[in-house]
């Protein structure tokens, strides 16, 4: 009898140990943690675009974008990329020369790029709709950036009747400072009926500075108000100050003359300096030897003001109280240092280019008896 029912008891907790264990094996499993979901905290960044290793997970050759690991570019499709990762504090830096073929929808830079010696060459095309405003170049603008040891070939060409500001590097350059930039090729603007303002290096220059940058570019530029210029084309508008240093022209800079009125502008270094007593601008240690010129066409009659100059073409309203223009040089018997304000001379007489240039520092240029100075980061 006992043994029957310890048997019995024996057999009532067999059964409940399997109905436990079906209703456990029927429970929905807990979520498990997704191995990509969390970011170790040591790698993890507010400034960077990704975690882990960069290099591998942003579309350039290399590097992080900080200032000791910049992006690094070496083809046009990388190039292409930077207006995606733009911040003042990114840094990127060119590894190889890059063509950039058709380059027609430039954008605003902002942040670091140093060239690295390298060379950028494109071919741009600008046909817009009247009334629209142009801004043309490597960059539309470059604003809050550094730019430097680049040499850039561009070849330009526009033909539309629109405001423009178009430069080899960027339509208009805005507190940034560009350094040590060598500019090649040739800006054409055809049929133009509004400002148009066109430098070797940018077309129009706010507030900033432009060092050591040497301009080798052809300048054509046929509107009713043109400002052309080796360096910039028009110079102010922010009020806020301007240094151009040790920079010189040797391209031709020509305005034409297709209307009866309006106002055209050429200066070997400046087009136009806007001249409200707000600005303060100066232009030191530059030189020029290209042909600067403003060119009437058929039987046109220029109506309008005009002026060309070997260093500033113009100065609007004829306030020079805030403009410096010191030991700058061009040879004898070309223009004068300002076309159209014969006062201004302000320690920039013309000179004999004999190799001897006071105040110009050996350290940034290289001095010959028998040609122009040479920038040494050049040679």
């Amino acid at each position: 009898m006992k043994k029957a029912f310890f048997t019995l008891i024996l057999i009532v907790i067999c059964a409940f140990c399997l109905i436990s264990c079906e209703l456990i094996d029927e429970q929905p499993s807990a979520p498990q943690p997704d191995d990509n979901f969390f970011v170790d905290d040591d790698s993890y960044d507010n400034n960077d675009v990704s975690s882990g290793d960069e290099s591998q997970s942003v579309p350039f050759a290399g590097g992080t974008g900080r200032i000791n690991d910049p992006y690094r570019i070496a083809t046009a499709e990388q190039f292409n990329y930077i207006e995606s990762y733009l911040s003042k504090n990114t840094y990127f830096k060119l590894t190889d020369s890059i063509d950039l073929r058709a380059w027609n929808t430039p954008f605003m830079f902002t942040g670091h790029l140093d060239g690295n010696g390298q060379r950028i060459t494109y071919y741009q095309t600008i046909s817009a709709p009247e009334g629209k405003v142009v801004y043309g170049g490597l960059f539309s603008s470059v604003e809050q950036a550094t730019v430097s040891n680049l040499i850039i070939e561009a070849y330009v060409s526009v033909a539309t009747s629109s405001t423009a500001a178009i430069g080899c590097l960027a339509g208009i350059s805005r507190d940034s400072q560009i350094l040590q930039v060598n500019t090649k090729g040739a800006i054409n603007y055809d049929l133009g009926d509004h400002n148009v303002n066109i430098g070797g290096v940018v077309g129009e220059i706010h507030s900033g500075s432009i060092e050591q940058c040497c301009n080798e570019a052809n300048i054509q530029c046929h509107a009713r108000h043109a400002k052309t210029g080796g360096i910039a084309g028009f110079a102010g508008v922010d009020g806020l100050p301007i240094n151009i240093f040790d920079s010189y022209n040797k391209g031709e800079i020509a305005a034409y003359t297709p209307h009866l009125d309006g106002g055209r502008a050429s200066g070997g270094i400046v087009g136009q300096i806007c001249g409200h007593a707000a600005i303060n601008c100066t232009i030191s240690n530059c030189y020029n030897i290209g042909v600067v010129k403003i060119v009437q066409e058929g039987w046109l009659i220029c109506l309008g003001w005009y002026g060309c100059g070997d260093v500033i073409g113009d100065i609007f309203e004829k306030d020079d109280r805030n403009i410096i223009v010191q030991n700058c040089y061009w040879p004898i018997n070309k223009n004068e240092l300002c076309g159209n304000n014969g006062k201004f001379h302000q320690n920039g007489g013309i000179g004999n280019m004999n190799g001897i240039y006071p105040g110009w520092s050996s350290s940034i240029w290289a001095f010959s008896s028998i040609s122009s100075p040479a920038l040494k980061w050049m040679q």
